[in-house]
């Protein structure tokens, strides 16, 4: 299967390729990715890799089939698309609202930076599940190749999202590859927080990872674009990550004030019936 011809693969249909892609994970541990028109066979897994991937995205598709998605304010998102020619805009959010920001943009034209690490891979692979595009590098190691294949999907049309304090924080500070793509391809930066009105919150990881709980609703929000100018100084660079921290700050301070008036007037109905 290895050698399918390109021409065959081309005349398959989407769910003849996805069920080609499920065969080849199962079988022989590797992955089709079709990136660009370019075929590209990579991370052959060993069978323990291969079911903490499955069993992770098994993981999210039953927790995720609970869950009802609120867009608090989408008009705003949509406005902002629609002054760009390319409608390409670049979404940034918090580490700790990883899994609800990628299911916001679930089976669009979109894609993320996730990190060459085997938790990227595990990320990468329930990304793709959902529909979402991966480009592999990070802040901290092959963020050059990472940074260059989004800037190709771009190209093609897709947006982009970032987890502007990760992959290993600190947590709510604001990195540098947000600002500099935006600054090179004028793309404007788009705030937003997610979360569930419900949530597991992880307190022992670094950034307080937070997942929403069954039957619940996620709340998604978004702030006013950021527009950075091109050929940045130190200074004006350290001021757009700051007026980035501040913006996302106050989504989360917003929808925490919205869990929260969702949430009273059940607590007053359970006093009552205690």
């Amino acid at each position: 299967m290895h050698g399918l011809d390109s021409e065959i693969q081309r005349s398959l249909t989407s769910s003849q390729q996805e069920m080609l892609e499920i065969v080849q994970e199962l079988i022989y541990g590797s992955r089709i990715i079709y990136n660009f028109q370019k075929e590209r066979f990579f991370m052959r897994f060993s069978v323990k890799q291969r079911l903490v991937c499955w069993l992770s995205y098994a993981l999210v598709w039953l927790l995720q089939s609970t869950w009802r998605m609120r867009f608090i304010n989408p008009e705003l998102r949509d406005a902002v698309k629609a002054q760009q020619s390319t409608g390409v805009i670049c979404y940034a959010c918090w580490h700790h609202s990883t899994l609800t920001s990628m299911l916001s943009v679930a089976r669009r034209r979109f894609a993320v930076l996730v990190s060459k690490s085997f938790d990227g891979d595990v990320i990468a692979f329930v990304n793709r599940k959902f529909g979402v595009s991966s480009a592999r590098g990070s802040s901290s190691r092959s963020g050059k190749e990472g940074f260059s294949e989004l800037l190709t999907f771009m190209d093609q049309g897709y947006e982009v999202g970032f987890t502007v304090d990760g992959p290993r924080g600190p947590r709510h500070k604001v990195k540098a590859g947000v600002i500099a793509l935006a600054s090179r391809t004028g793309v404007p930066i788009l705030p937003t927080a997610s979360c569930g009105v419900r949530t597991w919150t992880f307190q022992k990881s670094w950034d307080k990872f937070r997942l929403p709980k069954l039957f619940t609703d996620v709340l998604v929000i978004y702030g006013p674009p950021i527009f950075v100018g091109s050929g940045l100084d130190e200074a004006e660079f350290k001021l757009y990550q700051e007026q980035l921290e501040s913006a996302l700050m106050k989504l989360e301070s917003e929808l925490e004030h919205r869990i929260a008036a969702r949430q009273s007037p059940a607590r007053v109905a359970q006093a009552k019936l205690s």
